[in-house]
């Protein structure tokens, strides 16, 4: 049996065409782990600075992604992302599927899209916590040995909550009221639909 996950993507969409991406990624369970808001300003504990460095990291690396505006809050992050062209042919996998002569086309995740950077990117982070774990660095696993993780679970940690949202701008309104809406975040964290 294979289980089917949903899927929040536009059907259809091709994330790899350059365009203008509005992204949210949210922490496990929403939990706020990357520090703190007072007076109206994000205060990034341990957790918010890796998460700071590999997002840095991450843009370096990928030529073909700039960010424009972003925002670390406490249990989220926001980015506006412009995708550039790139030239690279997408490749699929070939399997034999041993219950009929058929050959099946499995597309990988495209490279130079906006899945394969948030997936490299959460990877990053993730690998980067572990390995402060397994170092037996206190200041990350007292911030992580509370609901949802305790640390019987720290070395299956899975510190991101699995996909992300994105809204695809559409015109320059659009990208003026995302703009907007990250520049406020932070001042706005006490009525913020993910303060939960």
């Amino acid at each position: 049996m294979t289980l089917k996950r949903n899927t929040i993507r536009f059907k259809n969409f091709d994330y790899s065409f350059p365009w203008v991406y509005f992204i949210t990624i949210c922490t496990y369970k929403k939990r706020p782990l990357l520090g703190w808001i007072k007076n109206n300003k994000m205060h990034y504990n341990v957790l918010g600075y890796v998460v700071d460095e590999e997002l840095n990291k991450s843009i370096n690396i990928r030529k073909e992604i700039e960010i424009k505006e972003s925002v670390i809050m406490p249990n989220h992050l926001h980015m506006i992302i412009f995708l550039h062209k790139t030239f690279e042919i997408n490749k699929c996998a070939v399997i034999n599927n041993s219950s009929s002569d058929q050959m099946n086309l499995i597309p990988f995740m495209k490279p130079h899209s906006i899945s394969s950077f948030i997936s490299g990117f959460k990877s990053a982070v993730n690998s980067r916590l572990k390995r402060r774990i397994n170092n037996k660095d206190e200041t990350v696993i007292k911030i992580l040995n509370k609901p949802p993780f305790y640390i019987k679970d720290l070395n299956r940690l899975n510190f991101w909550q699995r996909n992300y949202f994105d809204h695809i701008i559409k015109n320059e309104k659009d990208y003026m009221n995302c703009v907007n809406y990250i520049r406020n975040n932070p001042k706005n964290w006490f009525q913020d639909k993910y303060n939960v």
